[in-house]
């Protein structure tokens, strides 16, 4: 055996090491000395090498063991999988992995070890591996798997050369000329394998070889699209085929020298894309469900044998896969579909069975550090013992002016705005003050706004994540974009990237989260638009997730980054709010959010106005409107928590209502937000701004949301009148509370 096959064994064995007990770090430490090794062999004997890496990929076709989704199957994959899987067996479905792994990983080697070649050598063993493909030009059978096998093996091979610089398109010519022409005589294992080593290297095609072979991908192109909607495919006919087909085509008209030519195949492929569009929408409705029930198999064997649990984690995997598969078929059909076509030609689409991009922005998260609230404990303590009863027993109490300055903590100017009447309410470690403006100040900063009526906004549901600051960031840029024209109807966006994305080192670390075993965190809404200002926002897809996974299959939507934001802009007042909802934009706030407030389904929200209420968080709204209710003025905010709490997911809070958090102490310092001045329920106002002036993009959202309440003027009442004076329901659930 010479070194380069024992070097090849070696790194199989760490994959089996992984596989039988799970050990990652002594796998990851013996790759690192394949690694080493394999560069200074490389060193010592480049042809000799990479004749060997060839011999070695060549005998791990084909990668593909059991079979994906077709767009024939009309049953449920579930049913598809177990009808398919019982031919194969446990160490089948490993070796095939592994298999495929091997793959990737020999590629891997073949680049690292690239990295340190001068140019001139470079292109000088990137001739010498085509030579290897092309040995057999003449007598090439492509029926033949020992001559389709070394073509396959070579065409992934020279990615790793294109990647750095030496561009020679032999082998893509000699594709189009031998291979194209008589692609149905492929052997079926292999075609897969092909277009998907194809995929990779149309990336990296010359104009003169992109355009000689345009024609030829568009007749294949309708091999494995419909007609029409009762066509079906055959089974080997999978949805990573058309990915790669369709992959392929893009690249290959953005770098035709005829655009005309590709914009008229693209027309006489419409049809066929509209109904791969509608079956591939389809099908991830299917997925959405088999990745829960995967993530499911994979929790239920955490304890139990490793490659039982490695097999549902190869599933999972799958699925996901697929469902990358789908997202980028939708995307790329889209621009086709467009009036104005457009070809991609760069990377924006990460093919299916890459790794999935990270993003993180850690490094611009603008966690504002507030500091902590005094702890007062002593002047409360030193009340008046009636006062201190009414806390004991119900956790509020009424004080008059000079009992509230003798607490320490405001000046009487401050107070000068306020009616007279003070509420101190004090729950274990917090104790906070309220009262309201009065009618004549408060008519100064706010006065009635109505909604825009240009959108109708879903009302979402976040469950128990913590991620309200998300829901609140997605809708803002989706109700906005539908202000703006952008986008034809309110299209929801990914919460589940934004999650795992947007701050990455605080997954599993947020304490609430944790004690209900999350991996979400709370942060701003300023954080989450952030992130969506550098990359952009997926559509969403799941609108239930687990985010203890922190790889959604959302992350590689092509076109995320089209829902880029020009910028993020703070709203220091509530007076400066109130001016930019009057230009019909929603905006971003944090809600002092005391117990009561999901079951408050008739009235105003004043904060803790019922006996034995407690503080809860600070939960981000978006503000859509200013009204009248019961002749007091008040803010109409939407929740993210589902049409069954509030007034059918919105809530009217009272905008006369001022708090001042008076002491805090213990882990409580942590939760509340000291204040130099006394505030409204609504702080921390945030808006955004989009790119250019409005305009329409006609688009197509082929891949609609799960079914959901929708909001609708005929949901909410019309004339808030009616609603009798704020009480708070007895039934509160402290467990629905913590929602936000």
């Amino acid at each position: 055996m010479s070194e380069v096959d024992d070097l090849i064994q070696k790194l199989e064995e760490a994959e089996k090491m992984v596989i039988k007990d799970g050990n990652t770090s002594q796998a990851n430490e013996q790759r690192g000395k394949v690694f080493k090794r394999f560069s200074e062999e490389f060193q010592q004997n480049r042809e000799g090498t990479l004749t060997h890496v060839l011999r070695k990929l060549t005998g791990l076709l084909p990668s593909e063991v059991y079979p994906r989704f077709s767009y024939a199957t009309k049953k449920p994959s579930s049913v598809v999988d177990k009808k398919e899987e019982k031919y194969w067996s446990t160490e089948d479905k490993i070796k095939s992995h592994i298999n495929r792994f091997m793959r990737n990983r020999i590629g891997d080697l073949i680049g690292e070890a690239l990295e340190t070649t001068i140019p001139q050598q470079l292109r000088a063993l990137a001739t010498y591996v085509e030579d290897l493909a092309l040995s057999n030009a003449t007598t090439f059978d492509v029926s033949d798997t020992s001559h389709v096998d070394p073509l396959i093996s070579v065409m992934q091979m020279m990615v790793q050369f294109y990647k750095r610089g030496a561009h020679i398109n032999r082998v893509l010519d000699f594709v189009n000329i031998r291979v194209l022409p008589q692609f149905k005589k492929l052997p079926e294992d292999r075609i897969l394998d092909f277009i998907r080593a194809l995929a990779e290297i149309s990336l990296f095609a010359r104009v003169p070889v992109a355009s000689d072979t345009l024609r030829s991908m568009a007749g294949i192109l309708k091999m494995y699209m419909p007609t029409s909607m009762p066509s079906v495919f055959e089974e080997e006919k999978s949805s990573t085929h058309v990915e790669c087909l369709l992959y392929v085509f893009h690249h290959l008209a953005h770098k035709a020298n005829n655009a005309k030519t590709a914009t008229e195949l693209c027309e006489q492929l419409r049809e066929r894309l509209k109904n791969v569009t509608l079956m591939t929408s389809t099908r991830i409705r299917e997925l959405r469900i088999n990745l829960i029930d995967d993530e499911k198999d994979v929790r239920d064997f955490t304890r139990g044998v490793m490659e039982l649990k490695f097999l549902a984690e190869m599933k999972k995997e799958k699925t996901v896969n697929e469902l990358r598969s789908c997202i980028n078929i939708i995307g790329m059909t889209e621009v086709l579909l467009a009036r104005k076509i457009s070809f991609t030609g760069d990377e924006s689409v990460n093919l299916s069975w890459k790794e999935a991009r990270k993003h993180s922005l850690v490094s611009e998260i603008t966690n504002t550090i507030y500091p902590k609230v005094p702890d007062r404990r002593d002047k409360i303590n030193s009340l008046p013992k009636e006062r201190l009863d009414c806390l004991k027993e119900d956790f509020i109490c009424n004080l008059n002016r000079s009992e509230v300055l003798s607490l320490g903590a405001l000046k009487e100017s401050q107070l000068s705005k306020g009616d007279g009447e003070f509420r101190l309410h004090k729950q274990s470690e917090i104790g906070m003050l309220f009262w309201k403006m009065s009618e004549k100040e408060l008519g100064k900063v706010a006065r009635p706004v109505s909604k825009c009526d240009r959108y109708t906004c879903a009302i979402r549901d976040q469950k128990y994540h913590l991620l309200c600051g998300a829901y609140v960031a997605t809708d803002l840029v989706s109700s906005l974009r539908c202000i703006r024209k952008l986008d034809d109807k309110y299209i929801p966006l990914c919460t589940w990237y934004l999650c795992a994305h947007t701050d990455s080192k605080a997954l599993g670390k947020d304490p609430r989260g944790l004690k209900i075993d999350h991996h979400c965190y709370g942060s701003s809404i300023e954080n989450f638009l952030l992130h969506i200002q550098t990359h952009g926002v997926p559509r969403e897809i799941f609108d239930e997730f687990d985010c203890k996974n922190h790889h959604p299959p959302t992350a590689d939507d092509p076109w995320r980054s089209l829902r880029k934001i020009k910028a993020v802009r703070r709203i220091p007042t509530l007076e400066e709010a109130v001016r930019e909802l009057r230009k019909g934009w929603p905006i971003g706030a944090d809600l002092l959010h005391y117990s009561g407030l999901f079951e408050l389904s008739d009235g105003i929200y004043y904060g803790p106005h019922q006996k034995n209420s407690f503080f809860l968080a600070y939960h981000a709204v978006i503000v859509d409107s200013i009204t009248i209710m019961n002749g007091e003025l008040v803010a109409v905010c939407r929740l993210s928590n589902g049409v069954d709490t509030g007034d059918d997911g919105y809530v009217y809070v009272s905008l006369a209502t001022l708090f001042y958090p008076m002491s805090a102490f213990g882990e409580s310092q942590k939760n509340v937000r000291a204040m130099s001045e006394p505030s409204h329920l609504l702080t921390n106002f945030v808006t955004l701004e989009l790119e250019g002036g409005e305009k329409r993009e006609k688009r197509q959202d082929p891949s609609p949301p799960p079914k959901r309440h929708w909001d609708s003027d005929s949901k909410r009442r019309q004339d808030p009148y009616p609603h009798k004076r704020s009480r708070f329901s007895d039934s509160d659930s402290r467990r629905r509370s913590e929602r936000s």
